[in-house]
């Protein structure tokens, strides 16, 4: 229980802070998980669904983590731009942790397709979010 430590420990101390800016359909999964990694840690190297993926030492550095939410100070779009010829393009970005929603794309994109947070998705598509979030990657050790 080395590099799990550190996320237990974040968690715990800052459990308020994490749920007020996470849409309630993932907060109600999280004691679960919570009790789950605690008691089970990391997938270990040699477990069939992680065959040489070691998780414990790719989650060992401190990443940091915009807890609060806080804006972004960078304009995406003016440090990248799609220059393919004959190409056409939306962009969208994911800058630190955060889905960047200041400029987005002008048109729209096919039915059923969204691109955008996962707090805003939970909150314009409740039912879609619920019917779908948190049921493949299970964290108990009953797979």
């Amino acid at each position: 229980m080395g590099a799990e430590k550190q996320y237990l420990d974040l968690f715990t101390q800052h459990e308020g802070v994490v749920r007020r800016h996470a849409p309630e359909g993932m907060n109600g999964l999280r004691v679960q998980a919570f009790a789950d990694l605690e008691r089970n840690g990391f997938p270990a190297f040699n477990e069939e669904d992680y065959r040489y993926t070691d998780v414990s030492q790719v989650f060992t550095p401190d990443y940091g983590l915009n807890l609060n939410r806080l804006k972004t100070h960078i304009v995406p779009a003016e440090i990248f731009r799609c220059d393919v010829p004959n190409m056409s393009a939306q962009l969208y970005f994911i800058v630190n942790d955060s889905f960047y929603e200041e400029v987005m794309p002008s048109s729209s994109l096919p039915k059923g397709v969204y691109a955008g947070g996962m707090k805003k998705f939970a909150a314009s598509y409740p039912t879609i979010f619920s019917d779908y979030y948190g049921k493949m990657a299970k964290t108990s050790d009953e797979q």
